[in-house]
């Protein structure tokens, strides 16, 4: 077994210790995206945690390809932001300002 695909045997498994590990392991691969997506380190850090904590709701569903985990967390983060990012401008176009623009 490789490394990756013991730390994501045992998170199936519920092991805390191998949740860290992934943290860690994904923490590299997806800040980048992350970064991408958003204009500042704060932002970047919100995105990839909220991100992290779908990786592992759905970490069941990862077909144990594990060459592919890596595209597939990075699918569900580039989802997440994207989401987020709508959300946000959703929320944005409600609010109107009564200020005079002279």
């Amino acid at each position: 077994m490789s490394t990756l695909e013991t730390i994501i045997s045992e998170v199936k498994a519920g092991k805390r210790r191998s949740i860290e590990e992934l943290y860690k392991y994904s923490f590299n691969k997806l800040m980048p995206v992350a970064y991408y997506y958003n204009l500042d380190e704060e932002s970047a850090r919100e995105s990839f945690n909220k991100s992290f904590m779908k990786i592992i709701q759905k970490i069941d569903t990862f077909n144990d390809n594990y060459s592919k985990f890596d595209a597939w967390s990075r699918r569900i983060m580039a989802n997440t932001i994207l989401d987020e990012l709508r959300k946000n401008k959703r929320h944005s176009n409600n609010f109107h300002t009564t200020e005079d623009p002279a």
